[in-house]
């Protein structure tokens, strides 16, 4: 299974963490994945909600959660939000 590594940004906690992520699933799944892991890296300072949106740090764009990281041309080194 192929993985990139992306910083994720989850403000309500104002912290930052390296995660990686599998690049053919999609990314309802990886925002899950995303998530859980947030909430166990900040020893349950942030609660995972399902209803959390995925956004690109850079541009603020909300991303598709029925596309595939490779479809949206998540690479590693990519900064997500997740809010």
């Amino acid at each position: 299974m192929k993985e990139v590594l992306v910083e994720v940004f989850v403000p309500t906690i104002n912290k930052t963490y390296d995660i990686y992520i599998p690049i053919q699933f999609p990314l309802f799944k990886i925002k899950k994945m995303i998530g859980k892991s947030v909430s166990e890296l900040s020893m349950g300072q942030y609660a995972w909600d399902n209803e959390v949106i995925l956004c690109n740090r850079e541009d603020g764009s909300i991303l598709n959660i029925n596309l595939s990281a490779i479809e949206l041309d998540i690479k590693d080194g990519a900064r997500l939000m997740l809010i």
